[in-house]
């Protein structure tokens, strides 16, 4: 078991959130006659920081039936009282959900962390701005299940978070229609054809309210994950700020096309898709796929992808922050969209890669108390300003 799983799996024991088959989990491996358990435990705390003080009085009653259990003996064994304090010490990073781990290249010095919130910042949330063939544009934040709107004979209905067409009595004219997620904000969508769109915050999807033609075409930009619908003779075609295309014909896969990064990525999770740079070259995606296009450049490299890195993927779509491996402005661009904040660099960039997974309904404020514990420097200011200091 990896290291950074068992913490995991300690801090949802204390926490009293552990599955049916987590417990199962734990148990096994700290049962397990090899010794691995106490032996990691034991490796854990050494490479920790001695900044790291833990209440071990306050951990010996959470940890007790994880660490007392009965064991098989081994010729090398860590006592009960050595395990609850490197549990302990272990456990002084867990916060909230998270477990944050971090790489530092040029052995950069230990920071302590300073944070005054000015006001509390909440999480993201369901919402998004429609906007009719028409030009009407329709906030979807608080209406309330029903119908939204009608386009010639083509009903727009919402029914729990989700915003649904259905074409059933439609004509043949295409009017096309935009969604829109603002910054704080992400929304699902049912297209016509039965496709299922997943918007993340800061994306744009244009899209008809009906699909009249051979194809089905929408237009992207942010980011997205589909689910579409198989209808063999009539492809699904994603246009990606006019510089990319993906055709598919039923499949599930996430598009991360945000102007802000330098590339496009297309990661595939089911079915095949064909991607492509206009008038350029193509490629087809198998499962566990991802195309990465160069914006500037226009040109497309193809990786495989572990099922570590697909579940980082697709993280956001199921409620979830996963900054596994990604460096540090990278994954504040996630926090800038989902919490509509601001951050800035104080001193240069810190040169830092962070490994954690959180709930994404947590209030900014949690996230930086888990940075406090990362040791990060930063501060807020007003008008939802996040400050990271680089300590030279």
């Amino acid at each position: 078991m990896e290291k950074q799983r068992l913490s995991y799996l300690l801090f949802r024991y204390s926490e009293g959130s552990l599955t049916a088959e987590e417990s199962l989990e734990l148990q096994q491996y700290s049962q397990d006659p090899s010794g691995h358990f106490d032996q990691d435990l034991a490796e854990m705390m050494e490479a920790g920081d001695a900044e790291m003080v833990a209440d071990k009085e306050s951990w010996e009653g959470v940890l007790h039936h994880v660490l007392s259990t009965d064991r098989t003996p081994v010729v090398k064994r860590v006592s009960l009282l050595q395990r609850y304090w490197i549990a302990a010490s272990l456990l002084i990073l867990l916060g909230s959900g998270l477990y944050w781990m971090f790489n530092r290249q040029n052995d950069l010095q230990q920071t302590s962390v300073a944070a005054a919130t000015q006001q509390p910042v909440q999480p993201g949330r369901e919402g998004a701005v429609l906007t009719l063939a028409d030009g009407t544009r329709i906030v979807l934040d608080s209406l309330s299940n029903g119908l939204v709107a009608t386009q010639n004979g083509t009903s727009v209905m919402l029914k729990n978070g989700v915003l649904a067409y259905d074409p059933s009595v439609a004509s043949g004219k295409e009017l096309y229609n935009t969604m829109q997620t603002p910054r704080g904000r992400q929304f699902q969508l049912l297209l016509p054809d039965g496709t299922r769109v997943w918007l993340n915050a800061g994306s744009l999807i244009r899209y008809p309210a009906v699909f009249a033609g051979d194809t089905r075409k929408v237009e992207v930009e942010g980011e997205g994950y589909f689910e579409v619908a198989g209808i063999k003779e009539r492809p699904f075609l994603v246009s990606i700020a006019g510089k990319a295309s993906i055709e598919v014909l039923g499949t599930a896969f996430n598009v991360n096309a945000y102007a802000d990064e330098g590339h496009i990525y297309t990661t595939l999770f089911q079915g095949a898709v064909r991607t492509g740079i206009v008038n350029g070259s193509a490629a087809v995606l198998q499962p566990g796929q991802q195309a990465v296009i160069d914006r500037k450049e226009l040109k497309q490299i193809v990786h495989t992808k572990d099922e570590a890195a697909l579940s980082r993927i697709a993280a956001w779509k199921n409620g979830y922050f996963n900054f596994e491996g990604l460096p540090l402005q990278e994954a504040m661009r996630q926090l800038e969209r989902w919490y509509d904040i601001r951050v800035t660099y104080e001193n240069g960039i810190p040169d830092i890669n962070f490994w954690g997974k959180m709930e994404r309904s947590l209030p900014l404020e949690t996230l930086l108390q888990m940075l406090k514990g990362a040791r990060l420097r930063f501060r807020m200011e007003e008008g939802k300003k996040l400050v990271i200091i680089n300590k030279p």
